[in-house]
């Protein structure tokens, strides 16, 4: 006889505990499921900002890395310091962008084949001006000085640069 009331107590203090479960700890752990989320995201995010601290480091102060969608800055300088030193920029044409290389990963590249009429000074000078740029990390791929015809003084150069610009803006976007 005294078990039934023993049997009643127990499946009472069952259902008791059930109900807490189900009223108190269920929500919890969804709402701890949906914050693991969060915090991933935001991690996610923190890795990313951590990375383009680290390559601002690597570059000169005084540069401004862009995005993709501000390269026509990068490229009206680079025809700006080309009038500026002298230089007579016969042709200025984007290639297709290609992959960063090991060195820049956070990086995208974005060649450009400009033809140039100049003398060895302007050329000396455009060069030399190119890593003086504020807006843009510029590489000098490679270069070929030809005569310039009739008047030996003057040079056409084939040069390809490389723009280096970042892959994302480090909030993620």
């Amino acid at each position: 006889m005294k078990e039934k009331p023993l049997i009643a107590v127990l499946a009472t203090a069952a259902l008791v505990a059930l109900a807490v479960y189900f009223f108190f700890f269920a929500p919890l752990i969804k709402e701890s499921r949906a914050r693991h989320s969060e915090y991933k995201s935001l991690e996610s995010e923190l890795s990313c900002a951590r990375d383009m601290i680290k390559f601002a480091g690597k570059t000169r102060a005084d540069k401004v890395l862009l995005t993709a969608a501000d390269i026509s800055v990068v490229i009206d300088e680079l025809a700006r310091c080309g009038k500026s030193t002298g230089v007579n920029l016969v042709a200025l044409r984007p290639q297709e962008i290609i992959g960063a290389d090991q060195a820049w990963p956070e990086c995208d590249i974005l060649p450009i084949d400009m033809e140039i009429e100049s003398t060895y000074e302007q050329l000396g000078r455009f060069l030399g001006a190119l890593d003086k740029l504020q807006k843009g990390l510029i590489k000098v791929r490679s270069f070929t000085v030809l005569p310039g015809g009739e008047y030996r003084a003057r040079l056409k150069t084939k040069l390809v640069a490389d723009i280096y610009f970042l892959k994302r803006k480090p909030n993620g976007e």
